[in-house]
């Protein structure tokens, strides 16, 4: 679902700027006015008093969009307690032909439709969600990450809302409901999957036949060792054995991500899982090398794939090659970052286009490229002030070079 950018300017609370010191998670709202849009509240709420009362959240929801109305770590006015100190805040806009038969009880007048609206709704809820708590460095789905206003009164941090339990039951949703999916979101976008370049070092190195063969153990084999499903006589595309591969590598992809417990970028995390599928999930477990990874040894662990270039006490110059490749990725793009963030610290610059911020949040994600669909490639937990050289919509460029950051948590110094 697409994310604008429509900041209530001129609202009070916007105009107070007042920032959030620790932002504990997302807090979901429902906004009790059936058939108003995400439109529909940007111009009713962008005033200083909207229908005389002290109100703002950081974004709404429809079935078509999410409208970000409040930088993520401003304080918002949306719960009426002291959840507004901790949470990022979104109001869930309700279809027309939803009324209330009594205070928080819903009814619909076209539930198929409702159930539609809300569905999609949802979608684009989760995403919201998961994004933000990704961008904070929060990997925890529970209560405390995720809430309603209903629970948040419950806690004693919010007013004495029902929201959005009865507007959510028309779909037969609950917020428990709301946090699997998270959970199941958050699991898998944290599972990588081989990238165009990791499949192109695999093919390089693994034969292609286009027709089916015997292999030496005697089983029918085509493509770039496929063995599922193969029979005499079968002939298939380069592009179809790219795609038999695609599905092969899954164990070794699973095994990558399952056994590796530091981050990894993309390039390393391809190298293993062609290291994994040459020779299989039982030697990358029992290998010094994920020892050392584990551990943080990044240049050690690297040093490993050249022990690996033996079958049957021989060395094979295939292998010398194929680990020398895997090693040349593993180290591409790597760089000690934690040193340089610190040399970066209070920096003056020449250049018109960069400048200084201090992080905000706790703990704030580096990711490869500037959004949440990017890797995650480090964590800055210091709240310290950093050099940003360039910038994109709503993330900035580290001057170390170690990623981008979302400078929604954040100020500029």
């Amino acid at each position: 679902m697409k994310e604008v950018k429509k900041y209530l300017t001129n609202n009070n609370c916007y105009k107070s700027n007042k920032k959030m010191s620790l932002i504990k998670g997302v807090m979901v709202h429902s906004t009790a006015t059936p058939g108003a849009t995400t439109e529909s509240f940007v111009k009713a709420w962008d005033v200083p008093k909207p229908n005389g009362r002290e109100v703002c959240v950081h974004a709404f929801i429809d079935d078509e969009q999410i409208v970000n109305t409040l930088p993520y770590n401003v304080r918002s006015w949306g719960c009426g307690g002291s959840g507004n100190n901790n949470y990022i805040q979104i109001e869930m806009c309700e279809p027309k032909e939803v009324y209330f038969t009594s205070q928080w009880e819903y009814k619909s007048k076209d539930i198929e439709k409702t159930k539609q609206f809300i569905n999609k709704q949802i979608e684009g809820l989760i995403e919201f969600i998961v994004n933000r708590l990704e961008e904070l460095g929060i990997n925890e789905i529970n209560e405390e990450t995720v809430t309603s206003h209903y629970e948040g009164h419950k806690k004693g941090i919010a007013s004495n809302h029902d929201d959005p339990r009865g507007y959510l039951s028309l779909a037969g949703m609950d917020m428990n409901n709301i946090r699997k999916l998270c959970k199941e979101r958050m699991s898998s976008k944290n599972k990588k999957v081989t990238s165009a370049n990791g499949i192109e070092l695999i093919t390089e190195f693994e034969g292609l036949k286009l027709e089916a063969y015997k292999d030496s153990a005697g089983t029918w084999t085509i493509g770039y060792g496929h063995t599922s499903g193969v029979y005499e006589g079968q002939t298939i595309t380069k592009d179809e054995a790219i795609e038999f591969l695609k599905q092969d590598i899954k164990s070794a992809e699973n095994a990558v991500n399952n056994l590796v417990k530091v981050e990894i970028n993309q390039n390393q995390f391809d190298a293993l899982v062609s290291f994994t599928y040459n020779l299989g999930s039982g030697s990358l477990s029992r290998s010094t090398l994920l020892e050392k990874l584990n551990s943080g040894d990044i240049e050690g662990a690297a040093d490993e794939f050249d022990r690996w270039v033996f079958a049957g006490g021989i060395k094979l110059e295939g292998l010398v090659r194929r680990r020398s490749t895997e090693k040349e990725l593993f180290m591409k793009g790597y760089q000690i970052t934690e040193d340089s963030n610190k040399d970066e610290e209070n920096e003056s610059t020449e250049d018109s286009k960069q400048f200084l911020i201090k992080v905000t949040a706790g703990t704030l994600n580096i990711r490869s490229g500037p959004g949440t669909a990017y890797n995650v490639v480090g964590k800055i937990k210091d709240q310290g002030v950093y050099t940003i050289v360039s910038e994109r919509g709503s993330w900035g460029e580290l001057k170390s070079g170690a990623g981008w950051i979302s400078l929604n948590y954040t100020r500029r110094v």
